[in-house]
C-alpha cells in the first residue's frame, strides 16, 4: 500500500485502500474491518528495536459494495476519518484488520505496515 498524507485536523479525503494477497482482491463479504493506526516506532524505520507500536486508535472502516462502486468481492475498504484521529502531526504505520467470524482474522498488509504522513498545516 502506497503512504496516504493528510494535513493535521483534516478529515478528508477518506482512506481507500483495496486489501489483496497474490490472487487479487480479497472477498470481504460477511467481513467486518478496523483500521488501526500508531506512531511509527524505530523498528518502522528499519532500525532494530523490541518496543511494540502503541495504537493511536482502531476504528471500523466501511466494506464499499454498492453497485454504483463494486461489490464486497472486490476487497475495497474506506476509512472516514474522525475529529481527533489527525489532530497530531507526525509519522504513523496503518494496517486494517479484517474479521470473519469464526472463520479467522486476516491483517493487510500481511507483511509489515502501510506509512501515514499526518502533516502541519498552516493555520
Amino acid at each position: 500500500m502506497d503512504t496516504f498524507s493528510i494535513k493535521r485536523n483534516d478529515t478528508l479525503p477518506a482512506l481507500q485502500a483495496i486489501l489483496s494477497d497474490d490472487n487479487g482482491p480479497v472477498d470481504l463479504t460477511g467481513a467486518t474491518v478496523l483500521f488501526t493506526m500508531a506512531a511509527a516506532s524505530e523498528d518502522d524505520c528499519g532500525n532494530s528495536s523490541s518496543t511494540q507500536p502503541v495504537a493511536k486508535f482502531k476504528k471500523a472502516c466501511t466494506v464499499v459494495g454498492s453497485q454504483a462502486v463494486g461489490s464486497p468481492t472486490r476487497g475495497m475498504v474506506r476509512y472516514e476519518w474522525g475529529a481527533t484521529d489527525t489532530d497530531t502531526a507526525g509519522y504513523y504505520v496503518g494496517e486494517f484488520e479484517v474479521n470473519y467470524g469464526s472463520s479467522g482474522r486476516w491483517t493487510f498488509p500481511t507483511v509489515g505496515n502501510f506509512p501515514v504522513i499526518v502533516s502541519e498545516d498552516i493555520g
